[in-house]
């Protein structure tokens, strides 16, 4: 806005939930991603409060609850997977109600559908929803197809994902 340029409302809004216009939450979250990206551990709770950190000066910022839910999964291997399992669910449905458009709170919602309620026709209904969202996601679809049980379906998309340039390389999504 600030060049004259005019932006879609439904555009704003989604750079508003990833960004934040909260300056000070906006450098929570970047030293908390450098903190977790550290691989050490011990950084790993500090990220938390950060990320936890700018969640209270702007509770609608998608980037924060993505990185409360990465750094919850990862933290939470100290706990019993259903004691955290439950709170990574409900962060990633939280997110998913504030922006349906996050791919890490989709991967949440599937894990805990396959490996914790064991509900395979729920989660396959939400993989079908993210293959029409993110169809060139093959990594994780044959990751997802071969844990429920279809690996016809997972190797088709693990013969896609071997035809690319980069193989081995890991689709970030948000």
């Amino acid at each position: 806005r600030q060049f004259g340029a005019q932006i879609d409302a439904a555009i704003q809004r989604r750079v508003e939930r990833v960004l934040s216009n909260n300056r000070a939450a906006y450098g929570l979250v970047l030293r908390a991603r450098f903190l977790y990206m550290s691989g050490f551990r011990s950084d790993w709770y500090e990220a938390f409060a950060k990320y936890s950190e700018a969640l209270e000066l702007d509770p609608n910022y998608a980037a924060a609850h993505v990185g409360v839910m990465m750094v919850r999964s990862d933290i939470g291997f100290d706990q019993p997977p259903r004691t955290v399992q439950p709170e990574i669910y409900d962060r990633a449905i939280r997110l998913l109600s504030l922006d349906d458009t996050v791919f890490t709170a989709y991967t949440r919602v599937v894990g805990k559908l396959l490996f914790y309620d064991r509900d395979w026709d729920s989660a396959q209904k939400v993989i079908e929803k993210m293959m029409a969202d993110w169809p060139e996601v093959d990594f994780e679809w044959a990751i997802w197809f071969r844990n429920i049980g279809r690996t016809n379906q997972a190797q088709h998309h693990h013969e896609r994902l071997k035809q690319r340039p980069n193989p081995g390389a890991y689709e970030a999504q948000y």
